[in-house]
């Protein structure tokens, strides 16, 4: 909106137009900053005496309040049945639950081993531990070894893999007098599984139990026990309590 040049100073007596009404449009949302940073300028480009200068500043801010009172209802009587209109309720927010498995207490005489890889297993105390690019070693005094091997590569079928490395076993004789035991489907809390049980060597005999295990997110595991056949009825007897506590990197 323009305005008449303002006169300063000593000026005839002359009847002054009267102005119409002045009318202020509803701004639309999200205007109402910029019309209110636009009316402060208007307060700046005022070049008058300070008696008009005081005058202007006024009238910009009465149209400053007007603006605001239309954008934020300011002044307007609420209804009824407004008031009367509950608050919507505060949305229940429920705390995450952790996903990860919880840390088992190993059985007496064992300890928990967390591996730089991530997972988890209970090993015999006094067992030495050591590493082998992709694999875990831990040794026994009386010759006795576990071994769990992480396959870099999915396996497939854990029952369809140890047959065929078996095949590979048998045609390329790694394992001298080799013979099989059992090769059995194993389900575990970790995902499908395969229990395969072999005897080998000559001179001294070893007896092994190899589970193979694909977990959910389908990286391949082997826990390998192994102990001269002297001495396997005391590796068994720490099988279960080894294979149960195995917990794969999450």
């Amino acid at each position: 909106m323009t305005h008449a040049p303002v006169e300063v100073g000593p000026a005839p007596a002359r009847p002054r137009p009267v102005r119409p009404p002045l009318s202020v449009p509803e701004p639309e949302p999200g205007k109402a900053e910029r019309a209110v940073r636009r009316a402060r300028a208007v307060v700046g480009d005022v070049r008058v005496g300070r008696p008009m200068l005081a005058a202007g500043a006024v009238i910009v801010a009465l149209l400053v309040v007007g603006v605001w009172a239309l954008v934020t209802g300011l002044g307007q009587p609420r209804s009824a049945t407004a008031a009367a209109t509950p608050a919507p309720p505060e949305p229940t927010v429920t705390p995450l639950r952790s996903t990860a498995p919880p840390v088992p207490s190993p059985p007496p005489g064992m300890r928990l081993h967390g591996d730089p890889s991530g997972f988890r297993i209970a090993v015999p105390q006094r067992w030495e531990v050591s590493y082998d690019e992709h694999r875990t070693i831990f040794n026994g005094p009386d010759g006795s070894r576990l071994m769990i091997d992480r396959t870099p590569q999915p396996t497939g079928d854990p029952v369809r893999n140890w047959m065929r490395v078996e095949q590979s076993v048998k045609s390329t004789k790694r394992l001298p007098a080799y013979r099989r035991i059992a090769l059995t489907r194993v389900r575990t809390p970790i995902g499908e599984a395969a229990d395969w049980e072999f005897t080998y060597g000559r001179g001294t005999k070893y007896h092994v139990r190899d589970r193979g295990i694909i977990a959910a997110d389908g990286q391949d595991y082997a826990i390998y026990l192994r102990a001269p056949s002297s001495a396997w009825k005391s590796a068994e007897s720490l099988w279960d309590d080894i294979a149960d506590s195995f917990i794969p990197a999450t």
